[in-house]
């Protein structure tokens, strides 16, 4: 007669082992009340909020006698009601990165202390009493069935909010005033202020890497100033000089742009001659550039100058030559 095949001795008391956690698991943590979404929470599953009191475990054995999950003392959190993105999505329906998921919650829950027009989101905790069985989640176990449609519409909105705000802090956009009045882009992370003004004499916007040089300079009007400070946001340049030398010749995008703010694709490309304006002053100030372009510039330079000795050597000698040709004929 065949054996049967009876599993060895060590993996018996493995399996009881397991079997005995999971029954102490759910003596511990029995079926309750999620504090969060007010959704039920498994026996022996998810997170302890806190540890339950006498009179916690007295009302939750009166709940449990009337087929109640407990609530009072056993408070608990499904893991899911921890994670920002997973609550707004399972409130608003949206799906949004983790910023604006944290941004949205910390404006809404109650539990931190927040300003402005938007009513608190109410956690499932802070309605419980010694009548839980009155209030809506319990009936219908469903995630945040204590929130209203009003709240869950208020919460959606300021969710939409959020997203905006992180859309304008991290993706380029238009300014409503139109594309850079210094470098001609249409789209940045951030706009500012100018001095220039477009040909109807409306404000012309100045993109984030613009603002950033102007605002570092004295304030002025001074057109020829301005186109100054074009030349060193273009070349990336800056010392005493530059608008003496190219305030002639440099345009910035609001003197070329006439009644078309739209701009272009790419920071200084709006006229042929920039590439010439930008190589002729990193080549007048090399050592006034950042790194790696002053290391770059600052040899070119170099070379530059030994270039044109070379020549003016050669033509000397040249002329020498000519001089003594003349004596000889």
């Amino acid at each position: 007669m065949p054996k049967k095949n009876t599993p060895p001795p060590s993996d018996l008391a493995g399996a009881r082992a397991l079997l005995a956690n999971l029954a102490s698991a759910e003596a511990e943590r029995p079926r309750a009340v999620c504090a969060m979404c007010g959704g039920v929470v498994h026996a022996g599953r998810d997170l302890v909020v806190g540890e339950p009191s006498f009179e916690d475990r007295r009302l939750d054995e009166e709940r449990k006698s009337n087929g109640l999950p407990a609530l009072h003392g056993w408070q608990r959190r499904h893991e899911a009601c921890v994670d920002s993105v997973a609550v707004v999505r399972a409130i608003t329906g949206r799906k949004v990165p983790a910023e604006v998921a944290h941004a949205a919650l910390r404006a809404a829950n109650p539990l931190v202390p927040v300003e402005g027009p938007f009513r608190r989101l109410a956690l499932y905790a802070e309605l419980r009493t010694t009548h839980v069985e009155d209030l809506v989640g319990w009936k219908s176990a469903r995630p945040w069935a204590h929130l209203t449609d009003d709240e869950r519409r208020m919460f959606a909105d300021m969710v939409d909010e959020e997203a905006r705000e992180h859309r304008l802090r991290n993706e380029p956009h238009r300014c409503t005033d139109g594309a850079c009045g210094f470098c001609g882009v249409a789209l940045a992370l951030a706009w500012g202020e100018s001095p220039l003004k477009w040909s109807n004499g409306t404000a012309a916007p100045a993109c984030r890497d613009c603002f950033a040089v102007l605002r570092r300079r004295r304030p002025t009007r001074d057109l020829r100033l301005l186109r100054g400070l074009g030349v060193e946001m273009l070349s990336g340049a800056s010392g005493l000089g530059l608008a003496e030398h190219f305030g002639d010749d440099m345009r910035v995008y609001a003197d070329l742009a006439g009644d078309d703010h739209t701009g272009t694709d790419e920071r200084w490309t709006y006229a042929p001659l920039l590439a010439e304006i930008r190589e002729e002053a990193r080549m007048l100030l090399p050592t006034s550039l950042p790194e790696p372009l002053r290391s770059e510039y600052t040899a070119k330079l170099a070379d530059a100058r030994e270039a044109a000795a070379a020549r003016a050597a050669e033509r000397r000698e040249a002329e020498r030559r000519e001089e003594l040709a003349d004596w000889v004929s």
